[in-house]
């Protein structure tokens, strides 16, 4: 666990800070970009976990009309799918 300052990981060398002030300006950045990469990947997952919930809730509901389908026409077909009658 790390209670240091983090790590300039953004840091470009187009401005060389000199001065406390300005590298507590890049730390903020640096704070601000990483927390807003963690809500983009955040929202993404959710997004994600999303789509996968309403995929699983249409599998299930296709299984639920299948699964009714072969109980209503349980008498009339056998389990190839032939006629009975």
């Amino acid at each position: 666990m790390n209670f240091g300052k983090p790590n300039l990981e953004y840091y470009d060398h187009f401005w060389a800070p000199l001065y406390e002030k300005d590298i507590d300006v890049l730390d903020q950045f640096q704070w601000r970009l990483s927390k807003m990469k963690r809500k983009q990947a955040q929202a993404a997952t959710q997004e994600i976990s999303i789509r996968y919930k309403e995929k699983l809730f249409h599998c299930e509901v296709i299984k639920y009309w299948r699964g009714c389908g072969i109980s209503i026409l349980g008498g009339v077909y056998d389990s190839a799918g032939q006629h009975d009658l």
